[in-house]
């Protein structure tokens, strides 16, 4: 088939969750025997643009072509302007079987949906968590949903829900829920096939073997829930419980906020903040973590959970992350109260005491991950949803895959 990408973030972009799955989707596909297409923008951070020719093969079957951000500020506060993206929408859009749509409230998302609607070539929405509008600029949200987003959203020949919780949003707004397939994010395994010995950031840290060290790995954005955990971290102190945090990740515009806390606390002393690490820096931070937290406040998936327990590493999340149901209905992790520091500093001083029956989760969600999130198993259920909504499969309604695919 010939696939189009429409996402508005994509490597050499180093860090987020539309980035990461749109790419190693795209990927993947490719690897399918499809000659899957990338229309981006060049934003690649604050900072800086991604340069160079305007189409770059990152793969066999498999162009991106980078767009001129308008404003790099802008793009950076979510707001994407590539201008020339229409254009090419417009010219080339009826050359594709499919358009995957990784994106809902952008002017690149209202350009898709009005010449797809005109050319006829269907189109699948994947919001990526984004449809809520409950947490962040909400009335602007709304307002662009009564203009544009709503329609966006029921004419989609499919959309694809990363959990149940996000099926129930796209239904909430309208959407027919025969059109709603859950597919899970993937995580490359093969990644995670042979890990570092543990130890190895440890030592370039000063970190002692019989220290708990307490890992967050992710953007530094106030959705993440870092006070709470840190909120955590003062409680344990305050029982006797030795624990080092260490943050990990890209600021998002909460750095600042995070270590005022902290200092406020007085917890400055036993919290790192190590910056963004990437690749094996990565997974050696996992390793040598004894737990792993992701507080969130909302988080529609959260694929760091899941790369950490590749890595042996128990995890505890908040109850409002998409996966908390799986983590505990599955027994491969642990769960606390959204927003709650005691319930959270709970959980941990629970979970450090009997760090051995916390390790014993990891190698029962290892098999689970690698029987059901690989990129290949997820790729092969896109494929699917693709044949489906261009009228090469079955003619019945789309009907919910599942959540997880397999037992």
């Amino acid at each position: 088939m010939e696939i189009l990408f429409v996402t508005m973030t994509f490597p050499p972009k180093a860090y987020g969750g539309v980035t990461t799955v749109s790419y190693n989707m795209a990927r993947a596909l490719a690897r399918l025997g499809h000659n899957v297409t990338v229309f981006t923008t060049d934003y690649r951070d604050k900072l800086s643009r991604i340069s160079g020719t305007p189409q770059m093969q990152l793969t066999q079957g498999m162009a991106t072509l980078y767009f001129l951000n308008a404003s790099n500020r802008l793009a950076h506060s979510r707001l994407f302007l590539p201008l020339t993206m229409i254009a090419a929408l417009r010219k080339r859009l009826p050359d594709f079987d499919i358009v995957h749509l990784h994106d809902f409230r952008s002017i690149p998302a209202v350009a898709v949906h009005y010449y797809a609607m005109k050319y006829g070539v269907p189109y699948i929405l994947q919001a990526h968590g984004s449809a809520a509008t409950f947490f962040q600029k909400g009335a602007l949200k709304s307002a662009f949903d009564s203009m544009w987003g709503r329609a966006g959203l029921t004419d989609a020949a499919g959309l694809i829900a990363t959990t149940p919780a996000e099926a129930d949003q796209y239904a909430s707004m309208g959407a027919d829920r025969g059109k709603i397939t859950i597919i899970p994010n993937g995580i490359n395994t093969t990644e995670f096939a042979t890990l570092p010995k543990r130890g190895l950031l440890r030592d370039k840290l000063g970190i002692r073997a019989d220290e708990k060290v307490i890992l967050f790995l992710g953007r530094l954005h106030r959705l993440k829930g870092l006070e709470v955990l840190i909120r955590a971290l003062a409680l344990l102190l305050r029982e006797a419980e030795e624990a080092l945090l260490l943050v990990v990740g890209p600021d998002d515009g909460y750095l600042s906020p995070i270590l005022h806390l902290a200092r406020q606390l007085g917890v400055e002393g036993r919290m790192r903040y190590l910056g963004p690490l990437y690749g094996e820096e990565k997974i050696q931070a996992f390793v040598d973590a004894d737990l792993f937290v992701l507080p969130s406040h909302y988080e529609i998936f959260g694929v760091v959970v899941f790369e950490a327990l590749m890595c042996g590493t128990p995890v505890l999340v908040s109850d409002s992350c998409g996966t908390a149901f799986l983590i505990r209905d599955k027994k491969l992790g642990f769960v606390a109260k959204s927003g709650n520091p005691p319930s959270m500093a709970s959980a941990i001083t629970q979970i450090l005491r009997n760090l051995p029956e916390a390790r014993a989760t990891t190698q029962r969600a290892r098999s689970f991950i690698e029987a059901n999130l690989s990129w290949e198993i997820l790729a092969r259920q896109v494929e699917a949803v693709y044949e489906r909504c261009a009228g090469r499969g079955s003619s019945s309604a789309l009907r919910n895959m599942g959540f997880p695919v397999r037992q």
